[in-house]
């Protein structure tokens, strides 16, 4: 069994009982294998009809590339941006720190500057790879994909509330 203490300090044995734990997910049937990974509550509406399907499917390279496909076009469509913009390219403008339509002006200047990285690191690392390549993607690693895709649509989304 695992404990609360900071990573690195846990024991080869508390990772080994992880992998039971995982085991055990692999065993239940697919609505319940898909709520216990990705629970629709948690996950922007967004993602929903696609990248669940994908998922329930096996197909965790498709459901990750749609997840992030979806993060594009939301700062497309938010950020009031044509489609002739697209992948980091996109993300750099949309969250310029100086002007970008998506950049939140009451974060301090190196804020605005991590946040124009995240996104534009989350579009090349996760969803580029895929659009030129086939990627190796286990259940786990597309779980924590696709729970980050769906948290930077909240990002997006704030900035209409803006």
């Amino acid at each position: 069994m695992r404990d609360d203490r900071p990573q690195g300090q846990q024991s080869i044995e508390d990772y080994e009982d992880y992998e039971d734990e995982v085991e055990d997910y692999e065993d239940e049937d697919e609505d319940e294998e898909f709520s216990s990974f990705l629970p629709d509550i948690r996950l922007h509406y967004r993602l929903l009809p696609n990248v669940k399907g994908a998922f329930l499917a096996g197909l965790y390279e498709t459901a990750v590339f749609e997840a992030f496909k979806q993060v594009e076009i939301a700062v497309r469509e938010v950020g009031g941006y044509e489609t002739t913009d697209y992948g980091t390219d996109l993300m750099r403008k949309a969250f310029h720190v100086d002007n970008g339509n998506l950049t939140d002006q009451n974060q301090l200047r190196a804020e605005k500057q991590a946040c124009s990285d995240l996104f534009a690191g989350a579009i090349g690392a996760y969803k580029n790879p895929s659009s030129h390549r086939n990627v190796e993607m286990t259940m786990e690693k597309a779980t924590e994909l696709i729970m980050f895709a769906s948290h930077l649509l909240w990002i997006v989304n704030s900035r209409l509330l803006s």
